[in-house]
């Protein structure tokens, strides 16, 4: 009997700790807000890059080296190819109600609070713009939150882990969004949301990763189509077509997401042997909700300050992509290179 279960445990996947990956994950959010603060000096869109390069792409690696984890048992079963489709169809749905949703915000705050500073104009050419946010940054970022956290947090079960990994990417990508800061969770977590419900229900990393391609592809491919639709009611966040394309896309996204749970593989396919949360996982978790916590409230001083000198923004940045009007780009946000 013993032996028999020496060589079930033998075989079994290696996973990481849930109390690991959330000590990485506060690693990388403390190493991204060291190289956004420099983000009144250097590209915005550069240090956008640095940052997944290095904290995510780079400090999971390292982990996955000092745990011996393979990457093959992070990204899981070898998604078929109509997933993969259907998850970027889906990431790009969720392009229209998540930039709705952080330009409306934006906007609420900017009045109410005070508006930030905006980073400076990147000088990248068009096509390495392209390049960092619709390859890069998702491969990059999906390592961390898709393949290594919500593996890791799948000991708290599949579902809370999917949230929790959704959670910790909104928090992480308000550190990317220069100009908009912490209003942009909301939108954020829309997007996090489909990405890891699209692992949660493919057992396989690369949909949640496909999800932030098509997501990352939206700007370039959707937003003259949707200024042309929206005509003059592009500056009225809350018109009838705004909010008619916003129902119609996200209705869309809510589709193609069930579609991938009906398509899965289902839950007794996927492997979900995880070992149960080590004690005082909770620890880093708590750490990093006070440092973003720390980072809004200087966030919210800035802010006050701004209005008080009568300065701001007209063109904030964002990971999340606001939608432009091509030949008025002052009147509304302007994307940045994220």
């Amino acid at each position: 009997m013993a032996k028999k279960t020496a060589a079930s445990q033998s075989t079994a996947e290696r996973y990481p700790s849930l109390r690991g990956a959330l000590w990485l994950y506060l690693v990388a959010l403390v190493g991204t807000a060291l190289i956004i603060s420099l983000a009144f000096n250097i590209d915005v869109g550069f240090l956008n890059l640095m940052a997944v390069l290095l904290a995510c792409f780079g400090l999971t690696i390292g982990a996955l080296f000092i745990t011996n984890v393979r990457p093959s048992t992070l990204f899981g079963q070898r998604p078929a190819r109509r997933s993969l489709v259907i998850s970027l169809l889906a990431g790009l749905a969720v392009w229209v109600p998540a930039s709705w949703l952080q330009v409306s915000i934006w906007h609420y705050v900017n009045v109410v609070v005070g508006p930030l500073r905006p980073p400076l104009p990147s000088t990248a050419a068009p096509w390495a713009i392209l390049l960092q946010v619709v390859l890069i940054i998702p491969l990059c970022e999906g390592l961390l939150f898709w393949a290594y956290l919500q593996r890791a947090a799948e000991g708290l079960g599949r579902a809370r882990g999917a949230l929790l990994a959704a959670l910790l990417y909104a928090a992480y990508g308000t550190l990317l969004s220069a100009g908009v800061g912490v209003s942009a969770f909301p939108a954020l977590l829309i997007v996090g949301l489909a990405a890891a419900f699209a692992t949660y229900f493919t057992g396989s990393a690369w949909c949640g990763i496909a999800v932030l391609v098509g997501y990352g592809a939206g700007s370039p491919l959707l937003e003259s189509a949707l200024f042309d639709y929206l005509g003059p009611q592009f500056v009225m966040e809350f018109s009838f077509r705004w909010l008619l394309v916003v129902a119609v896309t996200a209705f869309i996204a809510f589709l193609l997401i069930q579609a991938l749970r009906v398509i899965g593989p289902g839950g007794a396919a996927i492997d979900s042997r995880r070992e149960r949360p080590k004690a005082l996982w909770p620890v880093p978790l708590v750490i990093s909700i006070l440092f973003l916590l720390f980072i809004a409230y200087g966030e919210y001083a800035l802010r006050v300050s701004q209005r008080a000198l009568g300065g701001g923004s007209t063109t904030p940045g964002s990971v999340v992509r606001p939608v432009v009007p091509p030949s008025q780009p002052s009147q509304t946000p302007q994307a940045s290179n994220q």
